[in-house]
This record gives C-alpha cells, structure tokens and sequence, in this order.
C-alpha cells in the first residue's frame, strides 16, 4: 500500500521516476515494491514489503528546499509510525498538527483516499510505517485499550484520523526496524520472518506503555549495542555527581541493567560504576591539587555525602590520601 503523493498549491500528482540514483543503492529493500522521486525540492525514495496481513513502508527523503506535500494512503490504515531520521510536521484530517520528532515512535489511525499534510525542512528525513492488520489487531486491541479507538477506526473506515500515543524509539525497537528491512526476499518465509518482527514491535510498544521492561535480546546488532553503551556513558559524563541509579539507566536505554553493565564492560573494560567512580576520582584530584578547598567540600562536589568514603576511595584509587596528594602536587606549606 505505497501512498501517492501531491504537490503545490493546486495539490497536482507527484510523478516517480524510473531512474534511480546511485546514491540511493545502499537504501534499497531486498524485493521491495519501490518509487523514486526527483522534484526541484529534493529526491525521495519510497519502499514497501508485505508480511500477511501488514505491511512495512519506509520513507526516504533528501530535502534542498522546504515543500509541504500532500500524501494519500489509498485505504485506512492503522500505523506504527517512526520518525528515524528528522523531524517532520504533519496534519493528520481531523485530528490536527502532529511533530514527528527524531528517535519517537507514534500510533496513527490514517484516512484512506483523504490528503494529509505533510512539511518537510531541510536535510535528509527517514520515516518507517510499520502498517498493522486487523487479525494482530483484534486480539492485542481485547486486552490494550490504547488500540481499540484506532481499531474501531480502520474497521469503520473512518475519515477523522487519530494520533493515540507517542513513545521514544528503544534501542531494541531500533535494531528490530533495521534488521527486518534488510531481510532477504525469500517469498513466504520472509513473510512469516517478518509478521513475527511487527509482532514484536507490537509487543515492545505495549510493553513501553506500561512501563514494563522488555526481556533482554542479545541478538542485537553491535552497532546498536555501542549506541546503548554510549547513551549510558554520556549519561554518567552528564551526572557525574549524583548516585548511579540503576533504575533510571535502565529506562534511558530501556535495557536490562545487569546486560548493559556488560556490555559496558565489554566496550570500556570497566564496569558502569567503576566508571563513574573514575570520573569522580579524577575530577577530585583535579580539585585537590588544583584548590585549596576542603576535603569535604571536594568530596560534595563530586557527589560524596561523608569525606571518609571519598577518603577512602581515594586512597584506594590513588594509592595515597587526599592530604598527601595535595602535599605531592602543591609542594609543602
């Protein structure tokens, strides 16, 4: 079900084209139902595979002037929608404005053979529909309220569309979406390969509703494990002065604690919290030989509460006491 396309102030048709740049090679789906554009606002390439009853379209656009387009989803359609590369602002007919943010994942009830908006910035945009049929449906819609409006929606064909939730795009989310585009065109064994992936989509998005964590997957790419380990690294950088706090990493990256201090481990040769507590040994012999403030005024600042565990671990670290260190570094006094 690849959407048509408007453009212009009197909405004429966005013709694709048969020519395919080169640039455009390493995007393409194995056996995907594809359509290029070239227009005086950029290029875009648009991409579908069918698994059952749903189906999988991904929206590429490279973007040199701002166009507002129009697409027209030739029937009603019930969409897990991530925005993965750019940000995109859309008008969903009787629902409103909609910002597809960069990383966020969102359920959209879609009107068929009605024009949305759609307006593009510059850079390049990357959008995934992963398109839900009603037999994965019917029963996750029983038990999940958050699909019943939508559902009740695509069954009557409704012309007001509906935005019901918008949800950060997981690590695990992520790697799904990416190896699932990449599947081989073997007939109807990457069908099933695929209708069980959207199912698991499915079952990662109600999972992230209910703030539930997803059982770890180790099958994960390692590109997307350095980006996991990454975001937790960057994270204890920001708050190097404040308690290591399992839960929160684990909502950040929404991964089991004990598997990311792992892989952590793996990438950095330390584990989560030895890092951390490098960080503030560091930063306190910074501090120390650098300052004449109180011990315990340095300890506070790198987020000890008793200046006799910052003494402790110090001297442990450094293989001497604050007051020596200091000694060493500014000379006698």
């Amino acid at each position: 079900m690849i959407v048509d396309f408007l453009t212009g102030p009197d909405r004429q048709p966005l013709d694709p084209t048969a020519d395919l740049p080169i640039f455009m090679h390493p995007f393409l789906i194995p056996g995907a139902d594809r359509r290029v554009y070239q227009a005086p606002f950029g290029q875009g390439l648009v991409q579908e595979i069918k698994a059952m009853d749903c189906s999988v379209t991904e929206f590429r656009f490279w973007i040199t002037e701002p166009e507002t387009l129009y697409p027209v989803a030739p029937q009603p359609v019930l969409s897990l929608v991530y925005a993965l590369g750019g940000d995109l602002v859309c008008e969903l007919k009787g629902f409103g404005e909609i910002e597809l943010n960069h990383k966020h994942c969102y359920l959209l009830y879609i009107p068929g053979g009605i024009p949305q908006v759609a307006r593009y910035g510059l850079g390049e945009h990357r959008i995934v529909h992963v398109n839900l049929g009603t037999g994965l449906l019917r029963p996750t819609a029983e038990k999940f309220p958050a699909f019943q409006e939508t559902l009740q929606r695509l069954e009557s064909g409704s012309d007001l569309g509906l935005q019901q939730l918008s949800l950060p795009i997981s690590f695990e989310v992520r790697d799904i979406l990416e190896r699932m585009l990449k599947f081989p065109d073997e007939g109807v064994s990457r069908e099933m390969l695929l209708a069980s992936q959207i199912t698991k989509l499915v079952y990662h998005f109600i999972r992230y509703t209910e703030g539930i964590p997803v059982p770890v997957d180790n099958s994960g790419t390692s590109e997307i494990k350095k980006e996991r380990v990454e975001a937790a690294k960057q994270h204890i950088d920001k708050h190097e002065g404040k308690p290591l706090n399992g839960e929160d990493l684990q909502r950040l990256v929404y991964y089991n604690i004990k598997q990311l201090n792992s892989d952590f481990k793996e990438y950095y040769g330390k584990t989560l919290f030895e890092y951390q507590r490098e960080l503030r040994m560091k930063k306190g012999a910074k501090l120390v030989a650098e300052t004449q403030l109180s011990f315990l005024k340095i300890a506070l600042e790198v987020g000890y509460n008793e200046l006799s565990t910052f003494s402790r671990q110090f001297k442990q670290f450094f293989n001497m006491t604050p007051t020596e260190y200091r000694k060493l570094m500014q000379g006698p006094r």
